[in-house]
């Protein structure tokens, strides 16, 4: 515990104004610390507050009793009671890293301080000022220490002179005999100085130099040349490669002069300008002799061209001459290449003539218009269309537009209709869009679907649809076997078979004299009899067919409308990788049929769903090569190997051997010359001949010459489609052309 004695002096009383409640002279008072603070108190116990000198310090106890440290304010003055032990403190005291200075009753000062003949300065803050301070209207400097400068001051570059008050000079000052000049904000000057409208020089230590001045005198925008003797040079003045001129009054001449005929110019340093020089934005050529160069018209100058006007100011931008257009830029140089103004592109050629129509550069066409602007988007030109992209460019190949597509040919031309561009085949509309398919034709024929129909249903046609339907003969024409009542044989010259048991019910086909058949019941006068064969079609049955408005786009029956003279614009890649791959022999033959179709003008998506049906996969023996050692009963010299991927010549009752005698005689010893042979074989014979039958609907129907067809069967189309379909459903990309018939 911290105990203390008190004594209670006038001092006290004279340096406040008034002392610790409840303390007397002969008082007896112990410190006390509870709960983490110090007190004074009574030998009653109670709290002393206010000033209390203890010990020769100084200590000050709040209205609480708590002894206070740092910084206190009391009746408007500021004091510093040791952070530790309470005291008051007097002097210099550093708090933070900030100086302040407590006078002898522990008050802080502010203002002017002289402390050990040295002059500080305190801030209304108390803290002690460093560097320059201006009070009441004067400069002053103080060091780092805080202590006041006098005399000559090195700051920041430059030089100052603070006199014994330690104010800073400004003006002519004199120091051990020799003048300075000092700036209004207090600099000392060197070199040379125009002052009040005369010249002087200044050392490097900037004494002033009081030897008469020669040569050059610079001051700023004041440049003045004295003669040897002294005296302001006047008139024109040569110094090196440079010229000059100087008023009367020595003045030197900066912009126009005129002198008699002649107009020159002067820089801001006064240098008289030759050749080409830009005065208040203008252009203008002076000639070496500093004359300007008045004359109208074209001037090359260097390698450049200028256009001056009467007045000697060159043109600047847009100049019409001699029916040319023509652009001078910033500098009035005539601009060439390219020139952009008011945010339009131009070509200015090599003699700096505006170019209009197509354009060459760099390996690349643009189109400038009648007013020589330089065109962007879609372009129509002598019939043609083009398309220019945002840099101008002329497109060529394909252009992704507004999710659309479109190709332009070597020379920028918008394509349209059929075009075979990289080994496939594309359709464009008129409007130059890809046609993504299906491309759909139509094909009008001169005559009525019920003329069509009528001369269909004289050819026969047959179907497969009531196969399996009850047939009745007449027993009439029947001859019964006696032995078995199930067998019989036709007597009649040629009997109708009906699809009921009457004579006007449909006739399905007929029987010719000594024809087997089989009873299977007797119904009255008619046996039922089993006919399973091809039948007669009824006239609904083929119109179903034959009419092409039965199916629609969306139907897979509509494949039967493929023209199949068209490429599908597949490539060999597609065709080995997702249909041929694991064929067997046609694995990997893309390349053979794409050749075949486009040497036989043949679709190679039907080549090959035709070569699939008849190899069986490419696993047949005909597809595989079959050896061949005798054709038409005469022993080849060697057997050899032939292929038939068509099944061409394969006629049902002899297969192997006649398909591969037709594969001889024709010269098929690879898989791929079967391939091309074939496809050679298959569009000489229909696709491609006098009447072309080019969709599967016109091989089974063929409206031109409906006499010449493939098959008998109505369905026989709608039938090979799915072949073609799947094949087409395996391809990532191709195109279809479809060929719809119109009737009248």
């Amino acid at each position: 515990m911290k105990k203390k004695r008190i004594a209670a002096f006038a001092l006290a009383t004279m340096l406040f104004s008034s002392t610790a409640s409840g303390v007397t002279a002969a008082g007896s008072y112990t410190w006390k610390y509870q709960n983490n603070n110090w007190y004074y108190q009574t030998t009653a116990g109670k709290n002393v507050t206010g000033w209390v000198l203890d010990n020769k310090s100084w200590y000050f106890l709040g209205s609480n009793g708590v002894m206070k440290t740092g910084w206190l304010l009391d009746k408007n003055r500021w004091y510093f009671l040791d952070k530790k032990s309470g005291a008051m403190k007097t002097g210099w005291l550093k708090d933070g890293n900030t100086w302040y200075f407590l006078d002898s009753s522990g008050a802080m000062k502010t203002g002017w301080l002289l402390n050990a003949n040295t002059w500080y300065f305190l801030q209304p803050s108390g803290a002690m000022k460093t560097g320059w301070l201006l009070n009441n209207g004067k400069w002053y400097f103080l060091n780092t220490s805080g202590a006041m400068k006098t005399g000559w001051l090195a700051n920041a570059n430059n030089w100052y002179f603070l006199d014994s008050s330690g104010a800073m000079k400004t003006g002519w000052i004199e120091d051990k005999k020799l003048k300075y000049y000092l700036k209004p904000s207090g600099e000392m000057i060197t070199g040379q100085k125009y002052i009040d409208g005369e010249p002087y020089v200044f050392s490097a230590s900037g004494a002033l130099n009081t030897n008469p001045i020669t040569g050059w005198f610079r001051d700023g925008s004041i440049i003045i040349y004295f003669d040897k003797d002294g005296s302001k040079h006047t008139g024109w003045l040569v110094d090196g490669s440079n010229k000059y001129y100087f008023s009367e009054e020595g003045s030197i001449q900066t912009g126009w002069l005129t002198e008699g005929s002649n107009k020159y110019y002067f820089g801001s340093d006064g240098k008289m300008q030759t050749g080409l020089q830009t005065i208040d934005n203008q252009v203008y050529y002076f000639g070496t002799d500093g004359g300007l160069q008045i004359a109208s018209g074209w001037k090359q100058i260097g390698t450049k061209w200028y256009y001056f006007g009467s007045e000697g100011a060159a043109y600047k931008g847009w100049l019409t001459d001699d029916a040319k257009k023509f652009y001078l830029g910033s500098d009035g140089a005539m601009v060439t290449g390219w020139l952009l103004d008011n945010n339009k592109w131009y070509f200015m050629n090599s003699t700096g003539v505006m170019t209009t129509g197509w354009i060459l550069d760099n390996g690349k066409k643009y189109f400038l218009n009648n007013d020589g602007i330089m065109q962007t988007g879609w372009l129509s030109d002598k019939a043609e269309t083009y398309y220019l992209n945002k840099s101008g460019a002329m497109t060529i190949g394909w252009l992704d537009l507004d999710n659309k597509k479109y190709y332009f040919d070597p020379n920028g031309k918008m394509v349209t209709g059929e075009q075979v561009i990289d080994g496939k085949l594309y359709t464009f509309f008129e409007n130059g869009i890809l046609n993504t398919g299906p491309v759909i034709q139509k094909t009008n024929y001169n005559l009525t679907f019920e003329q069509m129909l009528d001369i269909e249903m004289k050819q026969s046609p047959q179907t497969d649809k009531y196969r399996n339907n009850k047939a009745f003969v007449s027993s009439d024409f029947v001859l019964q076997d006696a032995k078995d009542p199930k067998k019989g044989v036709v007597t009649g010259t040629s009997i109708n078979v009906r699809e009921d048991t009457n004579n006007n019910a449909f006739v399905y086909g007929t029987l010719k004299q000594g024809a087997q058949v089989t009873i299977v019941s007797q119904v009255g006068t008619w046996y039922e009899i089993a006919y399973v064969t091809w039948r007669n079609a009824k006239t609904m049955d083929v119109a179903y067919y034959l009419n092409p408005t039965t199916f629609s786009p969306t139907d897979p029956e509509y494949f039967q409308f493929l023209l199949l003279n068209k490429s599908v614009g597949t490539t060999a890649q597609d065709l080995n990788a997702n249909v041929l791959l694991g064929k067997g022999i046609l694995a990997g033959k893309g390349e053979a049929f794409l050749k075949a179709g486009k040497q036989n003008n043949v679709n190679e998506v039907y080549l090959v769903a035709h070569a699939l049906l008849e190899t069986g996969n490419g696993k047949s023996n005909l597809a595989n090569g079959i050896v061949v050692d005798t054709v038409d009963g005469k022993k080849l010299d060697k057997p050899v190997t032939v292929y038939n991927m068509f099944g061409i010549g394969a006629i049902d009752t002899c297969p192997e051997t006649c398909g591969a005698q037709t594969a001889y005689k024709k010269g098929w010893f690879t898989p791929e010359d079967a391939i091309i042979g074939g496809a050679a074989f298959i569009g000489d014979g229909y696709i491609n001949a006098g009447t072309p039958q080019n969709t599967l609907y016109k091989m089974r129907w063929n409206p031109n010459v409906p006499w010449h067809q493939y098959a008998t069967d109505i369905g026989w189309s709608v039938k090979q489609v799915n072949n073609i379909k799947k094949v087409y459903d395996s391809l990532s990309s191709y195109t279809l052309y479809f060929d719809i018939p119109v009737y009248k």
